[in-house]
């Protein structure tokens, strides 16, 4: 028997809950290394691993077996130029890891050079779903950028 660590107990714990939300896969199906089962993916929010390092956060990941992830600013910083962002990006991607997503991203601001500045950020991070929480008077703006870049939207919806 494997010894139930925090590691073994949150991989357990994500094949359990893949399999409740997909009950028309079969337990050999549904594995702790797959975390692919038909359109449900399972991916590691890197903002729960905001106190560790990229580097330190990707081996944490791969020990999981998660390939996906949602990656959080403080692992790609808003301020890094799009060449440090493809270095960042190639790191996760050498570790074996696939940015699904990333944010949550505020756009608190009814700004259109802010909301523009956080699309060319994701753009140019590799980010092709943008979590993020819009104001009401700014989501014709995040429209505007959602279409201009050609990036999904995941409205976060609590906070």
């Amino acid at each position: 028997m494997t010894h139930m660590n925090r590691r073994n107990f949150l991989a357990s714990a994500a094949a359990a809950s893949a399999m409740a939300a997909a009950p028309s896969a079969s337990a050999a199906e549904v594995t702790t290394a797959s975390h692919h089962w038909g359109d449900l993916r399972l991916a590691v929010a890197t903002y729960s691993l905001r106190k560790f390092s990229r580097g330190q956060a990707i081996n944490i990941i791969k020990d999981l077996g998660i390939k996906y992830i949602n990656v959080k600013s403080v692992h790609m910083d808003y301020e890094l130029s799009e060449r440090r962002l493809a270095a960042a990006r190639r790191e996760f991607e050498r570790g074996g890891l696939e940015i699904v997503s990333g944010g949550n991203v505020g756009l608190r601001k009814d700004d259109d050079d802010d909301v523009h500045y956080h699309f060319k950020y994701a753009k140019n991070a590799g980010i092709p779903v943008m979590v993020c929480a819009p104001t009401h008077k700014n989501l014709p703006i995040v429209e505007k950028y959602a279409i201009k870049y050609d990036i999904k939207v995941a409205i976060h919806n609590h906070g």
